[in-house]
């Protein structure tokens, strides 16, 4: 992966240890339709500290998720049989949905098309 897109990858990432999703404040319009990859794992937690998601005092990690731009992929790590709940807030950011007061995805594409343009 190229530096720039793994960057963009970890700065992509938001979790699922805050239930909330702004649906009241969609993506940007021409956040795109991202090819989506489930990778289950014994632990999510771990995983989802090394792409910079970590829980909140008192919450337990469920479920995080990445967007590539680079490979138009996002991707959602997860425990195995999670809630149905956590699948539809992680494929939520994978539609460029963000939690409340937060612009993680937001900010991710407008990066990656800032970026593009100047090459």
């Amino acid at each position: 992966m190229a530096p720039l897109a793994l960057v963009l990858a970890l700065l992509v990432a938001s979790s699922a240890a805050c239930a909330d999703i702004d649906y009241d404040r969609p993506p940007p319009a021409d956040y795109p339709r991202l090819r989506v990859e489930v990778v289950h794992h014994q632990d999510v937690a771990p995983v989802c500290a090394l792409l910079g998601v970590e829980a909140a005092p008192g919450m337990r990690l469920l479920g995080c998720a990445t967007a590539d731009y680079a490979r138009n992929v996002c991707t959602i790590h997860v425990e195995r049989d999670p809630p149905a709940w956590v699948m539809q807030h992680e494929y939520a950011h994978c539609r460029g949905y963000d939690h409340p007061g937060a612009d993680t995805f937001r900010k991710g594409w407008e990066l990656w098309k800032n970026r593009k343009a100047r090459i």
